[in-house]
């Protein structure tokens, strides 16, 4: 469980471990194991483990920020500058990387 509460996205992997439970509920024991195999190979692919729950980084590490402009960069520690200072600049933030999301 520690596995799962330290992660940024779960959702992708909950639903994998929801998917082996349902089928050994309904006793389809191929499809069972189908995705049993599909969890243990996420787990031992640390990229794919990844890639499916998202980064943790934050500030300048953050993996979002690679597909910002230099402006966009910019706009982007400004808002963190202002955060600090007690604004509520948040939805902004998620604004300025969900539109660059978008155009991707």
């Amino acid at each position: 469980m520690g596995r799962l509460y330290e992660l940024t996205s779960p959702e992708a992997i909950i639903k994998v471990i929801e998917s082996v439970y349902i089928h050994r509920h309904e006793q389809n024991l191929r499809g069972e194991e189908e995705n049993y195999r599909m969890l243990v190979e996420i787990m031992r692919s640390p990229e794919l483990y990844k890639a499916l729950t998202g980064s943790s980084l934050k500030g300048d590490c953050d993996p979002k920020l690679d597909k910002l402009s230099p402006e966009e960069q910019a706009r982007y520690k400004h808002l963190e500058k202002l955060e600090q200072g007690g604004f509520d600049v948040e939805a902004l933030k998620k604004r300025l990387l969900d539109d660059k999301d978008e155009d991707a």
